[in-house]
């Protein structure tokens, strides 16, 4: 199992929280007029990141499995002996090789600053080779 393709199954595994939550996004009123879920009875939308609009029903239900997916994921990583890689997914993913700056990657990890400084350390020189 490499990093790739257990962040796939994570964002197949969103997907699905997406949909089964009732989570659409929206960039304008008529997005929001194609894209809308149906609502309950008195039921209003509450807004997520990145334009995201959820049936407030369905905001608890949402952050379960957030949260469950987000273990999930955590926990795989550190089976399969994937946290370098999953350090190095996301020092490539905020372009650290390039801005020479780690403080991006390291906000949305849970790994010590001392653990990404690392991995960066051994790779910004393979780069340079």
């Amino acid at each position: 199992m490499t990093i790739q393709e257990l962040k796939q199954q994570q964002s197949e595994k969103m997907t699905e929280i997406l949909k089964g939550n009732n989570i659409f996004f929206a960039f304008s009123d008529k997005q929001f007029q194609e894209n809308k879920t149906p609502l309950k009875e008195g039921e209003k939308y509450a807004r997520l990141f990145g334009g995201g609009f959820i049936p407030s029903s369905n905001i608890e239900s949402y952050k379960k499995q957030s949260e469950d997916l987000n273990t999930w994921f955590l926990n795989s990583v550190k089976e399969n002996n994937l946290i370098e890689s999953h350090i190095l997914y996301e020092l490539n993913n905020h372009e650290a090789f390039y801005t020479y700056d780690i403080e991006q990657a390291f906000n949305s990890l849970p790994y010590s600053k001392e653990e990404v400084q690392k991995v960066f350390n051994k790779y910004v020189n393979q780069l340079a080779d």
